[in-house]
């Protein structure tokens, strides 16, 4: 079974929330006539704009972000190294 990341998740309905909003029903379950190419055109924008969200909320949480590789050493800390 494959699994996907709670931020691939979080990037999946942002990007369908926009394409319902561009067919103009945000409620609608299909696309309707949206060109599936002026969506992709829009995606690297939305994944920004998602990116930034995101790192406003942990800002705003007090999270502190860490860039590298993460490893448990055991039950609670988090090594990262890079």
């Amino acid at each position: 079974m494959t699994s996907v990341s709670p931020w691939n998740r979080c990037c999946c309905e942002a990007l369908w929330a926009h394409a319902l909003t561009r067919c103009g029903n945000p409620q609608a379950e299909s696309l309707g006539n949206v060109a599936i190419a002026e969506l992709i055109g829009e995606v690297g924008g939305i994944m920004a704009a998602h990116d930034h969200y995101t790192i406003e909320q942990l800002n705003r949480n007090g999270v502190e972000i860490l860039h590298g590789r993460a490893s448990f050493d055991s039950d609670r800390p988090v090594q990262v190294r890079g």
